[in-house]
């Protein structure tokens, strides 16, 4: 198999994926998810892996995302610049 690897290490993502699509994508033990040049790429299960990764660290820890909510600090409107008066 000549191809890429999508590396995903140190989480279950990789397992999640085996769940979700046996069999349309190979898989490299628990780390990655591999890719035959050749062959066709299952673009639908792939987006959807992506998304899954991009949003790991989310659903893993909601409470963390609502805590960070509550302790911002309130966003500052930023007084509108004027243009300064030229000395004569």
């Amino acid at each position: 198999m000549t191809g890429a690897r999508c590396i995903f290490s140190q989480t279950d993502l990789v397992a999640t994926f085996r769940e979700l699509y046996p069999t349309q994508m190979a898989y490299g033990g628990n780390r990655s998810i591999l890719f035959d040049a050749s062959a066709k790429i299952p673009v639908k299960a792939l987006r959807h892996c992506i998304g899954l990764a991009l949003t790991y660290h989310a659903r893993k820890n909601p409470a963390r995302k609502s805590a960070a909510k509550s302790k911002a600090t309130p966003v500052r409107k930023m007084a509108a610049l004027k243009p300064r008066a030229r000395p004569s």
